[in-house]
């Protein structure tokens, strides 16, 4: 039953439509793209350039980010998490995103251009999900950096589907002695409030139920039932960097399913 979750939630996907307009781009232009909902948004920039490069201005100042309804996408969270952080329950796909051009936003912090920024992004909250996890680092820190990038490279190959043992071969040994405590450790969770687009961050006991974080819990698409423990979800619904991402909606009758 396990194995089962993680190959569907490995292999979620998210249909979306990357638009550019003038003055970016000769006239409107757009780009269907079929994205893995465990990978981030700049690992799909040189694919979505090349498709559009007949169009673009290359002469333009600045570097490229994405955003939606005038707000700048994170580079650093998931594609998953964003589509369940904004797009509205039962809305119709594929997800609009814009592809816009300049100085990117404060917000975005990293840069879109950057993957080995991103990539540091992820070993470090590799690293701490560990820690929260485990009480220190110590797995994480012993891994050869052979194991490193092949963590890393299972997941942000853009178009991967067989690579899922791959990835769980290793983060099932890291996990190996956490699965086997039933109490004495803390489950790594990130929490999304969908309606101010924020996050928190704090120790939850594995027997923590989901009804306890808010009406309607979301992750990887799907609406968790309310009488789960995040210990029982966790080794199944667990992200790439080691955090449980949950998005918390008001809208408790929504119908989620992973998209594939």
């Amino acid at each position: 039953m396990l194995d089962a979750i993680r190959e569907r939630v490995w292999l979620g996907r998210v249909l979306i439509r990357v638009v550019v307009e003038e003055p970016y781009s000769i006239g409107k232009q757009e780009y269907l793209l079929q994205a893995n909902r465990l990978t981030y948004l700049p690992l799909y920039l040189p694919e979505i350039l090349r498709y559009f490069q007949p169009f673009i201005d290359h002469n333009s100042d600045g570097q490229w980010w994405f955003e939606y309804e005038n707000t700048p996408l994170s580079i650093s969270r998931p594609i998953g998490l964003l589509f369940d952080q904004y797009i509205k329950p039962n809305s119709s796909t594929p997800w609009v995103i814009k592809l816009r051009r300049g100085d990117q936003p404060n917000a975005l912090l990293l840069d879109l251009n950057n993957i080995e920024s991103l990539k540091t992004v992820w070993v470090n909250a590799f690293k701490e999900s560990a820690y929260i996890r485990d009480g220190n680092a110590k797995a994480v820190m012993s891994l050869s950096k052979e194991d490193q990038e092949i963590l890393w490279q299972s997941f942000t190959d853009a178009h991967a589907k067989n690579t899922l043992q791959e990835f769980w071969t290793r983060m099932g040994q890291l996990l190996a002695k956490t699965k086997t405590r039933s109490t004495n450790w803390s489950v790594p969770v990130r929490v999304y409030d969908a309606e101010v687009r924020g996050k928190t961050s704090q120790l939850y006991a594995p027997s923590t139920k989901v009804n306890t974080l808010g009406e309607a819990v979301v992750s990887h698409g799907i609406l968790l039932p309310q009488d789960l423990t995040l210990g029982e979800i966790y080794f199944g619904l667990v992200y790439p960097d080691g955090f449980l991402h949950l998005v918390c909606r008001k809208e408790e009758n929504s119908k989620y399913k992973i998209q594939r």
